[in-house]
């Protein structure tokens, strides 16, 4: 299976899985996206890019079929995948995957509509408010921890409960780190990428099983 990490994060995510993977022998894959931990940057980049990578990686380790899975936005590469690559993923995971542009735009709380329907039609304004929300630099792991500790207590729940978890918490600091190794601008240029249209449908996927994990 490749892990596609979620968007503000790294390869390192893939971490959490390691347990499950060595307990039901599941081989687990993942690569920083580009400009992001040790990936280079690469401008101009689309979504329907990243097949091609993941197909070149397969290539290389000799596995002809396989499963992908995406973590927040790193859903969408999965699904760009089951899009391109046809019969070679076997499965698509989705765990709590960022939706299609056009959907955002049109669904759920009244804020979030605005805010994707500015980021899609002033792409410019976008920039700017990226530039201040990702600055370039490594953040002090301090402000890491205290932000995930007030988002898990916002989310409540199972959130909070494994937040609380030391170990878990150890991996995710380190995962968030590593994603501004470079600077901030692959996270940045991500944002950028996915309020824009995608350049596939997904109600018309017709290939491998899809497995959605959302909420609860």
């Amino acid at each position: 299976m490749f892990h596609f990490h979620g968007h503000g994060s790294s390869r390192l995510e893939a971490l959490m899985l390691e347990d499950a993977a060595h307990r039901l022998g599941l081989r687990v894959i993942t690569f920083d996206r580009p400009g992001i931990g040790f990936s280079d940057p690469q401008d101009g980049d689309r979504l329907l890019d990243w097949p091609a990578d993941v197909a070149e990686a397969a290539d290389q380790f000799g596995i002809e079929r396989f499963a992908v899975q995406g973590m927040s936005a790193g859903g969408p590469y999965a699904l760009a995948c089951a899009h391109v690559l046809g019969d070679r993923v076997t499965a698509v995971s989705l765990v709590s995957a960022g939706p299609p542009p056009e959907i955002a735009r049109r669904t759920g709380p009244r804020v979030r509509r605005l805010a994707w329907w500015i980021a899609y039609r002033f792409p410019k304004y976008l920039r700017r408010r990226l530039a201040q929300f990702r600055p370039d630099g490594v953040p002090q792991e301090e402000m890491v921890r205290t932000r995930m500790l007030r988002v898990a207590h916002w989310l409540g729940g199972e959130d909070e409960r494994l937040m609380q978890i030391a170990a878990l918490r150890n991996v995710l600091a380190r995962t968030m780190m590593e994603t501004a190794r470079q600077s901030g601008a692959g996270n940045r240029a991500e944002i950028e990428r996915l309020v824009k249209p995608w350049g596939f449908d997904v109600t018309q996927l017709r290939g491998p099983r899809i497995f959605v994990w959302h909420g609860d």
